[in-house]
């Protein structure tokens, strides 16, 4: 049949420790012990990966100290890193991976043991605010205003009577 001991409270069971068991009958007789070994078989939790820049050339996050992470960027490649003792990790983008807007980095943990986490999860976000558009002075009775600026965005122009116009950066 089956058995249960609870560990005292005393003890902290350490990976790699053996741990021995001898069984008694009502007579007073002792089996052989048997052992066990102490082995670690949890998956450490998700990482956590912050949500990269485009261009960014590497992904961090957190994840549990100790353990090694395994990144797979959007073009099927892995790369892999050390989590440290405050618990972050990163990992270079290779170089022949462009990260672009939308796409998603898929990262797991795993420990000592083999034990490896679900993923966890990053989107490519562009969060930084585009430089300054830069103005081509407008001459007095100008039917356009133009200038520069990044390319792809959405310029806003705001005229002096307050009514604005938009126009797109090629």
């Amino acid at each position: 049949g089956n058995w249960s001991v609870s560990v005292p409270p005393t003890e902290v069971l350490e990976e790699g420790e053996i741990i021995t068991v001898v069984n008694k009958d009502n007579n007073g007789n002792t089996s052989e012990p048997g052992t066990g070994t102490v082995t670690d078989t949890i998956a450490p939790d998700a990482p956590k990966v912050n949500n990269p820049q485009p261009g960014d050339k590497e992904v961090t996050g957190t994840g549990e100290p100790g353990t090694t992470v395994v990144v797979t960027f959007p073009n099927g490649e892995t790369g892999t890193g050390k989590v440290v003792e405050k618990g972050n990790w990163s990992v270079p983008v290779p170089p022949t991976e462009v990260l672009e807007e939308g796409e998603i980095i898929t990262v797991v943990n795993k420990d000592n043991n083999g034990n490896t986490s679900e993923p966890g999860t990053g989107t490519v976000t562009d969060t930084i605010a585009p430089d300054a558009p830069k103005v081509n002075n407008p001459q007095p009775g100008d039917k356009e205003v133009t200038g520069t600026g990044e390319p792809g965005t959405t310029v806003v122009v705001t005229f002096p009577n307050g009514e604005t116009g938009t126009g797109k950066v090629d």
